[in-house]
């Protein structure tokens, strides 16, 4: 679960305007049929709005936005200011960057990739390493291959007994499980990191004078590690970094309980193994399931209204689904079922992963180009 990358999208979306279209008047063509009217917005993909990825032979179009989030805090900030020393440290750590948002022109434009097939090609072709929530949303996805690798193995000598092999129980799946547990964990941490960073960006200002926002990359000049007090105490305000927070705590719960049910590390038949185990799964999916939901209410634009035909929307409601699956696996478990919880974990993981690859589809709507390779 990317609750950053969500976030970050849904303020984006949120600030874009349509440039509206002047009408005129049609300029009469001369007699040999040609037409020396000045191009303007509209006309065709060569006026000052799209522009062309050489690289891959299509458009990615541009659309003016203001981060008014933004602009908003850095109003804050000049009041803060003007009233106390402290908030003179916080103005200068958070906007005086080369790179930052700290005289940010009226308007300027984001690049996007609408078009769904150039999303999906750019899924494998380009990579950006330096946005935080591109990387946490890959090692979501490697991570959810793993649970689904994991519980496939399982589910063998249930459905195809003929195809088990004495190595499953004691290698394949406990090695990929402990494989997925490990990324999420790690994953989770990258993901608050992000969370710092969701408001925060960069305008990078053409030659023709066109100004670009970027999402703040790591080792830019506008890229935090760790907050400030004040900043840190007015993100625990926002939706994304306690889901974040919530996420990184459910995977620390699950990491417990799949480091002691690895083959030799404890007595199944031990109350203990009851405590560390299937109870750690059962609060994991339940906090992961929370934080899912207040992540899904902020990418909706009604809190009643379901918006399907969102990437975010989609990968984070199956985020929800596997999660329950993964509650369900404790609970089975307790309940003294022997086959259910492979069947859950399979389902819980598969959801997972479909989610995590929709979430990186969604994402590479920023990333037209390896701007940020």
């Amino acid at each position: 679960m990317n609750a950053a990358a969500a976030a970050r999208a849904s303020m984006i979306r949120e600030s874009m305007y349509q440039v509206p279209v002047i009408p005129r008047a049609p300029v009469p063509p001369l007699p040999n049929g040609r037409n020396i009217a000045p191009r303007r917005a509209g006309d065709n993909s060569n006026d000052g709005y799209p522009t062309y990825d050489e690289e891959y032979g299509q458009q990615s179009p541009r659309r003016p936005i203001q981060v008014v989030d933004y602009m908003s805090y850095k109003v804050q900030c000049e009041l803060e200011r003007q009233r106390a020393a402290a908030a003179v440290d916080l103005y200068k750590n958070s906007n005086a960057s080369g790179d930052s948002l700290g005289k940010p022109p009226a308007k300027f434009y984001v690049e996007i990739e609408e078009g769904g097939r150039g999303r999906v090609v750019r899924m494998f072709t380009v990579f950006p390493v330096r946005d935080i929530n591109w990387v946490v949303t890959v090692m979501f996805v490697f991570g959810s291959a793993s649970f689904v690798t994991s519980a496939s193995f399982g589910l063998v000598p249930v459905l195809f007994p003929a195809l088990a092999f004495p190595e499953i129980g004691t290698l394949a799946v406990p090695g990929f499980l402990a494989a997925g547990s490990f990324t999420f964990a790690i994953a989770g941490v990258l993901g608050m990191i992000g969370a710092f960073n969701a408001n925060r960006g960069t305008v990078e200002v053409q030659k023709d004078g066109v100004a670009t926002y970027r999402p703040a990359l790591i080792g830019s000049e506008s890229w935090v590690w760790a907050p400030t007090k004040e900043e840190f105490a007015a993100l625990f305000k926002s939706i994304p970094f306690p889901a974040s927070l919530v996420s990184w705590i459910s995977g620390l719960f699950f990491l417990v309980a799949t480091i002691s049910n690895l083959p030799g590390v404890m007595d199944k038949t031990l109350p203990a193994w009851k405590i560390l185990v299937p109870t750690q799964q059962v609060i994991g999916g339940i906090l992961l399931f929370l934080a899912n939901v207040s992540v899904i209410f902020v990418i909706q634009e009604k809190w009643y209204k379901p918006k399907l035909t969102s990437p975010d929307w989609l990968g984070t409601f199956l985020n929800i689904v596997g999660s329950t699956g993964f509650a369900l696996i404790g609970f089975l478990t307790l309940a003294g079922d022997s086959n259910g919880p492979g069947f859950t974990y399979w389902y819980g993981a598969m959801a997972f992963f479909i989610g995590s690859v929709i979430g990186l589809y969604g994402l590479m709507e920023f990333h037209p180009t390896a701007w940020a390779a």
